[in-house]
Order: structure tokens, then sequence, then C-alpha cells
């Protein structure tokens, strides 16, 4: 099997399609098939968690239906944010050219410093070529990602610091949001969700069981820019306001995300991507979080990172990704 896809930097869809699919990086893949397992560990940890956590007044409040998929996103990435710590198991899954991919892999984030959580995100998956790695580390003076694949391994990191001034920048200028959180999420889990959040429009939301737990569902659609980056060759036909033919569009490229949120604590236990025309039961990349444990006492030392070689600088890249202006120069003889 042999694809080649659009580069398409800043969506943290990496995460949710693990490595071979989100990025939207890979060449040829070679995968082994592997037979679908349910997600009864998910739904229980969910049951747990929604137990543990009880019927929140603000959350249960909600009525997402009439508030739109946006402000359950915004409200969603604030409550993880907010968390103090998490801690999760993943599984993840790709069903491509009628081949099934599995993964594994685990979740970790803790409160930092000036409102950056820290976060831990691994996934692992199995090729016929070999294993392929991703992994990110956000240690609160650099955001680390590592992809290990066919290309070879490939290590960057964005310098926190000049994020959060950037951002700062950003809140000044006169066209602020006055609504705007102080800190921007970075890494992990919340920066996956505004990812989704800036490069989709979420106008459908619907009440639905995951096992036995109730929660909001968050159907969300590219935006325009972002589709005509996915599929290049109805870029004309995209700009021009009308939808792509997708009979014709790479069969790796979804039309939809489908976001699972626990209506009493809104935690996106899972995350499916998918395309109309595809078998119900089949999405094209699920992640599926189980094993949820949130406030529980967390090692600080997990999101210790000692790179074993030099990372390429990705911090101007990160900045053009995320709408923050670059850097102001330093006038002369300034420290």
């Amino acid at each position: 099997m042999s694809y080649k896809s659009p580069t398409l930097p800043g969506i943290a869809l990496g995460i949710a399609v693990a490595i071979l699919v989100a990025h939207w990086r890979q060449g040829d893949v070679a995968l082994e098939t592997s037979e679908s397992r349910p997600s009864a560990a998910t739904r229980q940890t969910a049951s747990s968690a929604a137990g543990i956590l009880g019927e929140s007044p603000a959350y249960a409040a909600m009525r997402p239906e009439n508030d739109g998929g946006a402000e359950l996103l915004a409200r969603a990435i604030d409550k993880l944010k907010s968390q103090h710590s998490i801690a999760a198991k993943a599984r993840q899954v790709a069903n491509l050219y009628g081949q099934q991919l599995n993964g594994t892999g685990s979740y970790t984030q803790m409160a930092g410093p000036e409102g950056v959580s820290l976060s831990r995100f691994e996934l692992k998956l199995q090729t016929a070529e070999g294993p392929a790695n991703w992994q990110q580390v956000c240690d609160g003076a650099a955001l680390w990602t590592y992809r290990k694949n066919l290309d070879g391994p490939r290590l960057t990191s964005v310098d926190i610091n000049t994020v959060l001034s950037a951002y700062r920048q950003r809140l000044a200028g006169a066209s602020a949001d006055p609504a705007a959180p102080l800190s921007p999420p970075i890494g992990g889990l919340p920066e996956l969700l505004d990812s989704l959040a800036r490069h989709m429009t979420f106008k459908e939301v619907f009440s639905e069981q995951l096992g036995d737990v109730d929660v909001w569902v968050a159907k969300g659609r590219w935006n325009p820019s972002t589709l005509s980056d996915l599929i290049p060759d109805q870029r004309d036909r995209i700009r021009g306001g009308k939808s792509p033919d997708w009979s014709k569009a790479p069969r790796h490229v979804p039309d939809h995300v489908l976001i699972y949120l626990g209506k009493t604590d809104l935690f996106p236990y899972r995350i499916e991507h998918r395309r109309d025309d595809a078998p119900p039961d089949r999405p094209l990349a699920m992640l599926e979080l189980f094993e949820v444990r949130l406030n529980r006492p967390i090692d600080p030392r997990v999101f210790d990172y000692k790179p074993g070689r030099r990372a390429a600088d990705a911090t101007a890249e990160y900045l053009r990704e995320h709408g923050l202006p670059a850097p102001k120069a330093k006038e002369e003889g300034e420290a």
C-alpha cells in the first residue's frame, strides 16, 4: 500500500490518529492486520470517574444542544487545564484500505507553572516494517515531540517562554478577546481539543451513551481553509464555496470528527475520525482513554525529559501554526 498525504502542521491529530493518519506526514506504510477489540475498559473507567466526581451543578445545567459545540469544547479545554492531575491509558485504532492497525499508549498531566500543564503523551503502533512511536512531553520549559516511523526518528522542541510571550503580546493587542484565557493550551489533551476547535466547525451536539456513561458528542467538520490543504486537488472548488467531491478525495482523509465528552466531567473519553461514506462500525481512526484517574498524586519526575539527540527548534513554526506573533526583535544594547 502506498499513499502520500499533504502536510498539515499545527493540527494535533497525531494524538488521535497516532502516527499514521492524523499527522498527515506519512509516506509508504505497510500495516499488520489485527482484529478489533471491545472497549469495555473505557466504558467502565468513564463510569467510575463519573461516580467519583458526582454531578457538577455548573455542568449539569449546560444545554450543549443550545450552546453549540464550540462553547462545549471551550468548557472542556478549561476543565482539562483546571485538573490538578490526570493519568490514563490510551488505545488507538486506524482502519485504512481494508486493514486495521491497533496501538497502545498512556497520558499523564499535572498542573504546572504560569497556567501551563505539564504533560506526557506516548503512543506505540506495530507495523509490518516494525514499531512506530510518537511521544510528546511538556516539561514546563519546552514542548518536546519525538516521532519514529519509516522515515526514521525526528525530535523537535518548542520554547515555552517564547510561546507565552507571544500569547501575551497578542492578548495586549487592541483586537484581543477579553474572555481569552491567560495562558494557551500547550501540548497534551488541551491542545488536541484546541487544535480541533480551531480547524473545524462544531455545529452539531447530541446526547448519547458510551457504555453506561452519559456523554455529549460534538460533531465537527473541517473549515474550508484546512480542508483545501487536506485535499489540494480540489482547492479551487473548496475555496469557491463548494463541498469537495469526497468520492475523489484520498481515502485516509476524514470528513468529520466525533468527540465524546463525559457529561459530569467533560473529559474526552473517545475521539473518532470518520467519513460519511464509510461503514459506521469502522471509523478511520479512533482514540480511547481509559482507566482515567483524576487529581491523584503523580511523581513530577514523569515529566523530566532528557533527549538523547539534538532537537530541531520548531518554535517559529509553532507560533505560525497557532497564529501567534513572532517575538519582537531586541533593541540595540538590550540585554
